[in-house]
């Protein structure tokens, strides 16, 4: 099964973030998401509660929306751990389900792996990394209002 691997160069609440989704099959195509400390504090005001969570899934979302194909791997590096990471997947779960209710993508399978065990994790976190250093293009952080509306 074909792999989306994500991972970031900084993390929600000490931003810059750049979050990176890497799809590697017979051509790599990434797509990296930015967000800076104005939008964080934008959106950190809409959120009640777990807006570090909320925010760090709707980035990982963003990112690997326009990759993900049937029977992927969602892999994301683990930068979460113990009930952030259940909770961080229940959003992305959430989120998915919401977008491609009645498809095969509304439940994807997560896993939370590190990069010294997946080549695809490493390749992502290569690319957040070049972005943080503006050595590759980034998409500044999309509107995330429907996300929020979905989550909060």
């Amino acid at each position: 099964m074909p792999i989306v691997a994500v991972d970031s160069s900084g993390i929600v609440g000490q931003p810059p973030v750049y979050m990176a989704a890497v799809r590697y099959t017979d051509k790599q195509k990434h797509s990296i998401i930015h967000l800076d400390i104005m939008q964080e504090q934008k959106y950190k005001k809409q959120i009640r509660s777990d807006w570090k969570l909320i925010l760090s899934s709707i980035l990982i979302f963003k990112a690997v929306e326009n990759l993900i194909k049937s029977n992927d791997i969602i892999q994301i590096d683990t930068d979460f751990q113990g009930k952030d990471k259940e909770k961080i997947k229940y959003y992305l779960k959430k989120l998915f389900g919401h977008k491609y209710n009645g498809n095969k993508l509304a439940n994807p399978i997560i896993q939370f792996i590190p990069s010294r065990y997946s080549e695809d994790v490493k390749k992502a976190d290569k690319k957040s990394k070049l972005a943080r250093h503006k050595k590759i293009d980034r998409i500044k952080c999309p509107n995330l209002k429907k996300e929020l509306e979905i989550l909060c």
